[in-house]
């Protein structure tokens, strides 16, 4: 049996993941649609056609994968998912893409972003997938952080404090709540802004960190 091509995407379209985890390859919808990014000029339904496809072949899955599509950029919305770089809306008056935040975005808008493979296991688990249950296209995904010996579990414990101080925070100011959880975009963004211009403390960066925390905390809580 030969190796599933995805899992060597470590960025992934989320018309893709849809399809996915629907049981549907996009590269056996139409391989000449699948691409990574849109170009600056191409219409808005450029990945969605990829979608749009399946369900005109009438393949298995296809409304499934309709119902994942529509999921996803749902959670996006609530805060339960980051995106892996920008999120574009198509603005049609102008003909081109262009860059948005999450605030004020709705499932029916027009907009599009990407994910990591590792960030798709993480939700999944979160909604409560057992890891052995992940499909072929996240197998393979180290979703526990990882400590060796030498560091005597720092960085682990340092995981799980600053999992307990989001927590905390979302407990003392309910804006950094949503659906009763911590509300990791809101307090990476907040973070963001503190940091200003310093390397690597961009919103994204500091979201995926505070996932890594708060599932660290959960562990160690039990």
């Amino acid at each position: 049996m030969g190796m599933n091509s995805w899992r060597s995407w470590q960025v992934i379209p989320i018309e893709y993941i849809a399809l996915l985890l629907a049981g549907i390859d996009p590269l056996e919808v139409d391989e000449s649609r699948v691409r990574m990014k849109p170009p600056i000029k191409q219409p808005g339904t450029f990945r969605a056609g990829v979608m749009a496809l399946a369900n005109e072949k009438e393949l298995p899955g296809a409304s499934q994968a309709k119902q994942w599509y529509q999921r996803i950029k749902q959670a996006l919305i609530d805060g339960e998912i980051h995106p892996a770089g920008e999120i574009r809306q198509w603005n049609a008056r102008e003909g081109t893409w262009r860059s948005v935040d999450r605030e004020g975005l709705m499932v029916m808008h027009g907009f599009e972003f990407d994910m990591t493979r590792p960030d798709v296991a993480r939700w999944l688990v979160s909604l409560g997938w057992a890891e052995s249950e992940l499909p072929d296209f996240l197998s393979g995904i180290a979703l526990t952080p990882t400590v060796s010996k030498a560091d005597g579990g720092e960085e682990l414990r340092a995981l799980e404090a600053l999992g307990l101080l989001a927590e905390m925070v979302a407990k003392q100011a309910p804006k950094y709540q949503r659906n009763g959880k911590t509300n990791k975009a809101q307090i990476a963004e907040v973070m963001s802004q503190q940091a200003g211009e310093t390397p690597g403390m961009s919103k994204s960066k500091l979201q995926r960190l505070l996932s890594d925390a708060l599932d660290a905390w959960e562990e160690k809580r039990g």
